[in-house]
């Protein structure tokens, strides 16, 4: 299995007793194909917020009509590697 590093913000998540769904924006290329979404799957404990930015470690399951599918690794969020005060 491929995998890849993505940093991108959380748009949408949805818990239920197995596992965690999260949607991800993001325009790019892999490995040639144009991707427009990331859905990602995880266990059920990961905290991941809505609106939040992540940098996120992930093994590639598919790619099909723009979307990629993946397995969540590892993630950080971005505000707990910076913060910048305004």
């Amino acid at each position: 299995m491929q995998k890849v590093i993505v940093i991108s913000g959380c748009q949408k998540s949805r818990v239920n007793r197995f596992c965690c769904e999260y949607d991800f924006h993001f325009i790019g290329y892999l490995c040639g194909k144009k991707v427009t979404k990331i859905k990602i799957t995880s266990r059920s404990d990961q905290k991941i917020m809505k609106g939040d930015e992540y940098l996120l470690f992930l093994e590639v399951l598919s790619l099909k009509r723009g979307v990629l599918l993946a397995s969540l690794i590892k993630f950080k969020n971005l505000k707990n590697i910076c913060y910048l005060n305004k």
